[in-house]
């Protein structure tokens, strides 16, 4: 199925149809069963549930909600509601941590840089810079090791402009407008092209809050960046629902 057909569906509002990760369900039938309410199912109709699924979201942020980490039997009930393969293209490869750099004081946030891991490539589609209407795109990733992925599975935004070398290039335009505006004599600074393409590119970055307590990915990946540890990990997207602006 592709995206235009998906939609196509969705905007008719007789089926809920849903995304998890590259697969379309069908949670029409299955709504009034479901053990959250099917109030969840509609409240969800044509979009992208996997980072709800994983339990890296909840519907009710303002209320403290709790997150929840689907069980195998959810998977199960999942399995009986796909009816199709969402048609686009999302690669799956494996990468290693290059280069960290904190995004906030408390040092509770940090942006990843990533690199593809020894004998592999990224995925063609994974570039510098993406057009708007990939807004709201994600990877998601899981730790890998051997031949075995272990601990859990998150969803991240794609969002290029925490990478380190965007992030100030963006900062010094920004600031060169300001000071034109506000009557300096000065060139306003123009962003470097290499950093606006969107050709192929051979690392890509995430910006990641750690949430310690719940000992989910985010420990495990500021652990590891600071211990070293050389550890590989499986990155599938860009993919998802996007805004579509």
């Amino acid at each position: 199925m592709t995206e235009d057909e998906f939609y196509a569906i969705t905007r008719k509002g007789k089926r809920h149809l849903l995304l998890l990760d590259d697969l379309v369900l069908d949670g029409t039938d299955y709504a009034p069963y479901h053990p959250g309410g099917k109030f969840i199912i509609e409240r969800t109709r044509g979009t992208d549930i996997s980072k709800f699924f994983y339990g890296g979201y909840n519907l009710e942020p303002q209320n403290n909600g709790t997150n929840y980490n689907h069980t195998n039997y959810a998977r199960m009930a999942c399995n009986g509601l796909i009816i199709a393969k969402l048609v686009r293209g999302v690669n799956t490869g494996l990468v290693k941590i290059a280069q960290e750099s904190l995004a906030s004081q408390d040092q509770m946030i940090k942006t990843f840089k990533f690199v593809a891991a020894p004998g592999t490539t990224l995925s063609p589609h994974i570039a510098k810079h993406f057009p708007i209407d990939w807004t709201g795109k994600h990877y998601l990733m899981q730790e890998k090791r051997g031949d075995r992925y272990v601990g859990n599975i998150r969803h991240y935004t794609v969002s290029n402009c925490m990478a380190n070398d965007s992030y100030t290039d963006y900062c010094k335009a920004l600031e060169s407008h300001i000071a034109v505006k506000n009557g300096d004599n000065q060139k306003i600074y123009r962003m470097q092209p290499a950093l606006l393409s969107t050709q192929p590119s051979t690392d890509f970055s995430l910006t990641l809050k750690v949430y310690w307590e719940a000992k989910g990915f985010s420990a495990r990946m500021f652990e590891s960046s600071t211990a070293n540890d050389g550890a590989t990990w499986m990155v599938k997207g860009p993919m998802g629902k996007s805004l579509g602006v």
